[in-house]
């Protein structure tokens, strides 16, 4: 990619791991990658990992690209192209013709796949916090289902296409966990947005809520909301 794209600037999980977490986003062309996302996964030899690369320019996500090795398919997104999917052969080259993404379409929560993490938060507030949020979907949302995959960009390339309703997740996942999958969530028709209050994407907040429907999102979003004011009551 620098060969190729002289000038553009990497935003990387493992260049910022080394700056303590800090990385700086301006408006220029961006590549923004996490080699392997669900690394955990990949040491244990389980299904869910892929390889995430989403382009920014002016600080908005125009191009997305999510490859899944294990199960060989490519989920591909570009500004006002849609979300595609493509097959891969075993030595990963495209076969066949892609197909598009749409959402699941679903609206209510009680009729919702949704899928979350916890991500590497071990200490008590960030369990305290998953374990609010889980009570929030599963007693106040009545949701359907809750699945737990250790992979946040698959999480969101299975909300656009339709396979999830929904993926959450708060103080854990980084830019370059959600930026590409985000884009592909819109393009297929559903909403990606700041979990805490619908609103754009922040950046640089340690937090993911991609939806089906602009309808499910804001329910979930109450739900989150609850947790949090439910975290500051106790804390009172």
């Amino acid at each position: 990619l620098q060969e190729k794209f002289p000038g553009y600037l990497f935003i990387g999980e493992e260049e910022v791991a080394e700056n303590d977490g800090k990385f700086e986003l301006t408006d220029a062309k961006t590549f923004v990658i996490d080699p392997i996302d669900g690394t955990t996964n990949f040491v244990h030899t389980m299904y869910a990992c892929a390889c995430l690369i989403a382009l920014m320019d002016q600080r908005e996500v125009v191009q997305g690209v999510i490859v899944n090795p294990i199960e060989r398919e490519i989920f591909f997104s570009w500004k006002n192209g849609g979300a595609w999917v493509q097959q891969l052969s075993e030595d990963l080259a495209c076969v066949g013709e892609p197909k598009r993404l749409s959402t699941s379409g679903t609206k209510e929560p009680s009729r919702s796949v949704v899928a979350s993490d916890i991500g590497y938060r071990r200490d008590p507030e960030g369990v305290d916090a998953f374990q609010r949020l889980q009570r929030g979907l599963l007693i106040v949302n009545r949701i359907r289902g809750l699945r737990i995959g250790g992979c946040c960009g698959l999480g969101l390339a299975n909300v656009a296409s339709g396979r999830f309703d929904a993926y959450v997740e708060l103080g854990s996942p980084y830019i370059w966990d959600y930026s590409a999958g985000s884009l592909m969530v819109n393009e297929a028709g559903g909403k990606a947005c700041n979990p805490l209050d619908g609103g754009p994407i922040d950046w640089y907040r340690r937090d993911i809520l991609c939806a089906a429907t602009p309808e499910l999102a804001d329910e979930i979003v109450k739900t989150v909301q609850a947790a949090v004011a439910a975290k500051d009551t106790e804390a009172a």
